[in-house]
């Protein structure tokens, strides 16, 4: 195992050894004249290394494969390369490149946002779905409209077990005000209440597939007459 003294002499090894190669051409220069076409072909240096980095990041290379344009570089590029072209000033290349590159990482982040979204919108379809399909069989309950028997406590244990892996927190929290008051043998004394958290549950679902959502009362008309009475007990 190295010594700490090794790396740290390493590490000290090699600024001295930097430093001096950037160092010693200028002090050589300041004694000796170049000839004026080694002063020329040098004047070229720096526009060869920027455009070499440039190239090089308009193509994604990947093993056994031809490289591949990668057009964002390529788009982001065009402003700073016309900007050079027009004004030739390299105050105004590095401003308009910075913010091209900028905007270019800000249309990646924005993509890559949009494509979570997409995907777990897709993933949760299916089981916000089920628990709309819960929600009917709930409605239908012919002594209260609202009376969890064991078929549905079934459903809602198996919807439980789906949810922690795709539903947002605050899907996950509605769920568990809605469960747990469900679940309670109070439920036959205030259904109202399990109905307020149920519409609150299924908005925030909405809010998760990119949909507004609605007043209190609005969702579960959908599945139950007259539903600002029974809620209104409730208000």
């Amino acid at each position: 195992m190295l010594s700490i003294n090794y790396i740290i002499l390493t590490i000290i090894g090699c600024a001295v050894v930097t430093w001096l190669s950037r160092v010693v051409p200028f002090v050589l220069l300041k004694k000796f004249d170049l000839p004026k076409a080694v002063i020329e072909f040098l004047s070229f240096v720096p526009i060869v290394i920027m455009s070499t980095l440039w190239f090089n990041s308009l193509f994604i290379q990947n093993i056994g494969e031809l490289p591949k344009i990668n057009y964002e570089n390529l788009i982001a590029s065009l402003p700073t390369v016309l900007s050079a072209i027009i004004s030739k000033n390299l105050l105004v290349i590095v401003i308009t490149g910075i913010i091209s590159l900028l905007n270019s990482f800000y249309s990646r982040y924005s993509d890559n946002r949009n494509k979570r979204r997409e995907y777990l919108a897709a993933k949760r379809e299916e089981p916000y779905s089920e628990f709309i399909g819960l929600v009917y069989k709930m409605a239908q309950n012919e002594e209260s409209g609202f009376i969890c028997n064991k078929e549905m406590l079934d459903e809602i244990r198996s919807f439980n077990s789906r949810l922690p892996l795709w539903g947002s927190s605050q899907v996950v929290k509605k769920w568990n005000s809605f469960r747990e008051n469900s679940l309670d043998e109070n439920i036959k004394d205030s259904p109202e209440k399990t109905l307020i958290l149920m519409e609150e549950v299924m908005n925030a679902m909405r809010k998760d597939l990119g949909v507004k959502s609605v007043g209190r009362g609005n969702l579960l008309s959908f599945f139950i007459n007259d539903i600002e009475k029974i809620i209104g007990k409730q208000k």
